[in-house]
């Protein structure tokens, strides 16, 4: 059986002609070196040894030498650290020039990788936050030995949640009656109902970095470029549309091109794909993986839950030719010590959506006031456009265009669903995922914390988006 390979590439100091690139299967594991003078030679090595379902991860830097600024940025960011803080977090937009100064330097090196920078002083560098969504490390030396570690984070945000109580849960469309009895009156009928996840407070002891936006079309195509062929092998009418759909984003696409802060959002990303671009976006920043996807040789119709937290999800690969229902799905194990990228779990999610408010039934509030809810989120008549229109598409829109939840995050409803993952078992029927926050075609109502889309059918579904965190401690 031939492996999916994503080939994670480090460059060894320029003074070297030939790079060295390491090589992982998309379980995280590496799998093998080559030696190449450019990318496009390993590219084509790699797949003649290991396998034609690549996923190609941008250029590392490791090298600690001076690189030349050239590309146009956004506006300068200026920051200062301090010595006495061993380590500092920094968050940054992408596609910007930022200056990182140390406030009592006396003289000190730094050493910078994966950012373009410009010849550093004793106590400045100017560096370039780059065009993807990241996480990155400086680190400075003084002379007298006294190190500073600068954790950079591109697009995203650091939260901790282990310092307060959290509120979960949601009073929403799905209930039961404790007991088999309907009142006459609806009070006592709204007191004698059992929610699947009510709302309670709980404790999440743990610091996260978050993407501040949901992911992008462009973040999508250029995690996974070298993985979107020019055609799909897809004999199925379902995996050939999908793929069609992002061959055809690809060609509109120019290679190595930058992504806009604000380009639109990714609005179809079946969740095998999101666990890989997870995985992608981990090595390229030199993050152990979180997901284990082993393809597993079984007749499935319904994805399964085993005993160790491991799942199923349909494979929704590139290089597939859906013309055997054996060979369609794919085991995912996680591994929980790795610092790489995943999706939130349910209850982080709910978390991070209501942000410290207590007693909330929207982002904004309570209140169903349109114009105070057009300020956070894209909303609709509550009709498919397929339905209205006749046409089952829906174009995105782009992201950050509305305001900030009070954690300093976008979108958390109302532009696309994010897939987040459950607690172990399904809360609302045998789904292992959900997609949470609702869609821009919703109507206002409908983008309560309760709202919810199916995902059971192995994590496939016509509208899904993500957004991915990492557990920092």
């Amino acid at each position: 059986m031939k492996k999916n390979i994503v080939i994670s590439i480090f460059l060894l100091p320029i003074v070297l002609l030939a790079a060295d690139y390491s090589i992982f299967g998309l379980d995280g594991k590496k799998i093998g070196n080559e030696d190449c003078l450019e990318k496009t030679e390993c590219v084509s090595s790699a797949r003649s040894k290991y396998s034609k379902a690549i996923v190609i991860v941008g250029d590392s830097q490791k090298s600690f030498s001076s690189k030349t600024l050239s590309r146009s940025t956004q506006n300068d960011d200026s920051f200062k650290i301090s010595l006495r803080d061993s380590i500092s977090w920094v968050e940054v937009e992408k596609n910007t020039m930022v200056s990182l100064c140390v406030d009592d330097a006396n003289g000190g090196r730094w050493f910078i990788y994966d950012l373009s920078y410009s010849s550093p002083n004793d106590s400045c560098v100017l560096f370039d936050s780059g065009k993807f969504v990241k996480s990155s490390q400086i680190r400075y030396v003084s002379k007298t030995g006294k190190k500073q570690i600068v954790n950079i984070l591109v697009g995203m945000r650091r939260i901790d949640l282990s310092k307060s109580m959290h509120e979960i849960g949601f009073y929403g469309k799905e209930y039961s009656l404790k007991k088999n009895v309907i009142y006459t009156d609806e009070r006592k009928n709204m007191n004698n109902r059992e929610y699947p996840d009510p709302v309670r407070d709980t404790s999440i002891k743990e610091i996260l970095a978050v993407d501040k936006y949901l992911v992008t079309n462009c973040e999508i195509i250029y995690g996974l470029w070298d993985s979107i062929p020019s055609y799909s092998r897809a004999k199925d009418k379902i995996p050939l549309e999908y793929h069609n759909y992002w061959i055809g984003k690809k060609k509109n696409m120019q290679k190595n091109g930058i992504c806009d802060t604000h380009d639109s959002a990714a609005v179809r990303v079946y969740l095998y794909d999101a666990l890989v671009y997870a995985n992608a976006r981990s090595i390229r920043d030199g993050l152990k993986p979180v997901y284990k996807l082993k393809k597993i040789k079984q007749k499935k119709y319904l994805p399964k839950l085993y005993k160790d937290g491991s799942f199923d999800v349909a494979t929704t690969s590139f290089f597939e030719t859906y013309e055997n229902s054996d060979e369609g799905w794919i085991r995912v194990e996680i591994d929980d010590n790795a610092d790489g990228y995943r999706l939130p779990y349910y209850n982080e999610w709910m978390t991070l959506a209501k942000a410290g408010n207590k007693k909330s039934k929207y982002i904004w509030g309570n209140s169903e006031n349109s114009t105070l809810a057009s300020e956070y989120a894209w909303f609709g008549e509550g009709v498919m456009i397929s339905e209205k229109y006749g046409v089952y598409d829906q174009e995105s829109r782009p992201v950050g265009m509305k305001k900030p939840n009070d954690y300093g995050l976008y979108d958390m409803m109302g532009l696309v669903c994010e897939n987040v993952m459950l607690p172990g078992k399904s809360i609302f029927g045998n789904e292992i995922t959900s997609c949470k926050g609702g869609f821009l075609y919703d109507s206002l109502q409908a983008l309560n914390f309760g709202a919810h889309a199916n995902n059971y059918v192995g994590g496939y579904g016509k509208y899904q988006g993500l957004r991915l965190v990492r557990l920092l401690k």
